[in-house]
């Protein structure tokens, strides 16, 4: 499963892309901490199919809690 934060005409939605269609997720705008494990395990799905090409994609995770990174050298 790859899920997707997407804006179409002003509509910010997450969705589950698979190929070349975004399935919007029902009553979820956008991912994050906050959003519950069961939406991720089995993602409520709105029923409507949009055409990947006509949706922006933005962050998956748009304000993330905290960034750790590691470097190696």
């Amino acid at each position: 499963m790859r899920f997707a934060t997407c804006t179409l005409g002003g509509r910010r939605f997450a969705g589950l892309v698979e190929g070349d269609v975004v399935r919007p997720l029902r009553d979820v705008a956008e991912l994050g901490a906050a959003t519950p494990a069961e939406v991720l395990a089995d993602p409520p799905l709105s029923g409507e199919e949009v055409p990947l090409a006509d949706v922006t994609l933005r962050p998956v995770v748009p304000r993330p809690g905290k960034i750790v990174c590691m470097g190696l050298n």
